[in-house]
């Protein structure tokens, strides 16, 4: 055999070695066949698993009360595996079979990940009162390099943050590539169980950021049930917003993007108004705290607190990674009766009661902002100048408006000279589709707010839409929609 022979024979024999070497260990970048008894025992131990978990008995109140299932990733550093996922999916289908699931809030999330009590905002009475109840379970899996081992852990606690005695269990997996826990444990998660809003996983737009704070504020409201029982002291929201200096390196120009955008979105809801204050909340919202700890000794009387306000106090913030904002939302309102229906006072003046009724939270992505900031025009404050005609009430309905149209119809009215208020009010549409209506405040009259709305409304030199009046105080505003 000459030298080239030897060559060829020694290539060979390299590459069926490589070969069988890359069919035992499973080709790169291709998920290992696992074997099916080893399947058969990880699935039967996953299963025993939360049997044993859910066979066990918290105390009597809980016995019917609502759970949740939560990743123990949430709250540490460990990642969010697939394994973490297939085990919470397995146990939220066997609670299902004897509990009802309820889905955490963005702010329940937050709650849970402080160690705060949850708070149930928007729910009814009675549901809250069941939620009070409420079970969380949290699956945890994290791994033991050094013992070759994988170990999942199921805990539960209540609604306050304490975790229940007894409900705890935990099984250990084999470590070891190609085994079931291992590939699992390595695998990133199919989907994800955070709602928008939250670090892992913040809004991309700043409007849907605002408009979901708000609605969440309008939905507390008027449900009323911080304490148990009470209800909001008037049926339209009127909402004075401030908000506050921010101490967190957040630029000016951002904190009045906010303002407008929350404002917007405040008077989107139906039967809200929303004015913006000049006067800081911060002394009020102290004094409340503070009587609320020293009730039996102190009385309180805030003037600036009147039937069916809301004083709404907003704060950004910047994350600690530098990519993303957070905008925190508190507010208080008066609410009625003075005592809830679970005996606790609400604090009071002769005026009435009041209550600290809301608070949440959000993150939005830094470079979002920073698109839209380069895009923001400072909002013109809305006021009443001294040499306007005197204040009147006048009604505005827009029909049949396009999408691009929608968008435009509040930011142009919040700007109309002699504007001192606005809200909205849908009532008038008379179950009307593509219809919105609005109820200003103005210094003036139909044609001064006519001649406003042709000049600053249209998008282009042709006029979509016509303006008919209907007596001296209703102004309709008919959008062509072409060949509809």
């Amino acid at each position: 055999m000459n030298i080239s022979e030897k060559s060829n024979s020694t290539l060979m024999l390299i590459a069926l070695s490589v070969f069988w070497v890359i069919m035992a260990m499973g080709c790169s970048g291709v998920t290992p066949r696992l074997d099916k008894s080893t399947n058969q025992r990880f699935e039967a131990e996953i299963g025993h698993l939360i049997e044993s978990i859910v066979s066990k008995k918290a105390y009597a109140p809980r016995m019917m009360a609502p759970a949740s299932v939560i990743p123990g990733s949430f709250k540490s550093d460990l990642p969010y595996s697939r394994l973490e996922e297939l085990v919470m999916e397995r146990l939220a289908l066997r609670v299902r079979e004897t509990r009802d699931l309820y889905t955490l809030s963005r702010q329940n999330w937050f709650e849970c990940r402080e160690g705060r009590p949850m708070t149930f905002y928007g729910a009814a009475f009675g549901d809250w009162q069941i939620l009070k109840n409420l079970i969380v379970y949290e699956v945890t899996a994290s791994s033991e390099d050094i013992l070759n081992q994988v170990k999942v852990r199921i805990t539960a606690s209540d609604a306050n943050g304490r975790t229940i005695p007894g409900v705890v269990g935990e099984a250990t997996f084999d470590y070891a590539p190609g085994t079931p826990a291992y590939e699992l444990y390595q695998a990133s998660q199919i989907s994800t169980p955070f709602p928008e809003g939250l670090e892992e996983r913040p809004y991309e737009s700043i409007d849907r950021l605002a408009y979901s704070l708000t609605a969440e504020l309008v939905d507390a409201y008027r449900a009323g049930i911080e304490a148990g029982g009470h209800h909001a002291a008037d049926e339209d929201i009127r909402v004075l917003l401030f908000v506050k200096e921010s101490s967190a390196r957040v630029d000016r120009g951002f904190q009045d993007l906010i303002q407008n955008t929350l404002q917007q979105a405040m008077v989107g809801n139906r039967g809200v108004s929303c004015v913006v204050s000049q006067e800081d909340f911060g002394p009020v919202f102290r004094q409340i705290d503070f009587y609320h700890k020293t009730r039996r000794v102190f009385d309180m009387d805030e003037s600036m607190f009147k039937a069916g306000t809301v004083l709404l106090m907003t704060e950004m913030f910047r994350h600690p990674d530098g990519d993303k904002i957070g905008v925190a939302l508190r507010a208080l309102w008066r609410v009625s009766p003075l005592e809830s229906r679970d005996g606790d006072f609400i604090p009071t003046n002769v005026a009435g009661t009041y209550l600290s009724g809301f608070t949440s939270k959000a993150y939005v992505i830094n470079q979002r902002v920073q698109g839209a900031h380069r895009d923001h025009r400072r909002p013109v404050t809305v006021n009443t100048p001294a040499d306007y005609a005197p204040l009147q009430d006048l009604d505005i309905c827009f029909y049949q408006f396009t999408d691009v149209y929608e968008k435009r119809i509040y930011p142009v009215l919040i700007k109309a000279p002699g504007l001192s208020e606005i809200r909205r009010e849908d009532a008038l549409c008379d179950d009307q589709t593509a219809c919105r209506c609005y109820v200003l405040r103005y210094a003036g009259n139909l044609d001064e707010i006519s001649g406003y709305l042709r000049r600053n409304l249209r998008t282009s030199t042709v006029l979509p839409f016509r303006l008919v009046p209907k007596g001296y105080d209703l102004l309709e505003v008919h959008f062509e929609r072409g060949f509809d």
